[in-house]
């Protein structure tokens, strides 16, 4: 779930309706529609930025994800 308005790549791709690698490769190429935030090796999504790109009011439920390994 979301935290602090922030997402996981994971989640953004869930929300995107893509794969993760897919994100990722954006955010290396810098094509990604919206900012994102990187706290050390981490990369966060912040939601609103994101909503806005996909014309969305609000996040779609999301299902549980399964912590990474």
């Amino acid at each position: 779930m979301p935290v602090n308005g922030l997402l996981s790549v994971r989640e953004a791709a869930l929300v995107m309706g893509v794969a993760p690698a897919t994100v990722y490769r954006a955010i290396e190429k810098d094509t990604f529609p919206s900012p994102v935030v990187r706290v050390g090796a981490r990369i966060l999504v912040p939601t609103a930025p994101l909503l806005e790109v996909l014309h969305l009011d609000e996040l779609p439920e999301l299902p549980e994800l399964p912590e990474a390994a």
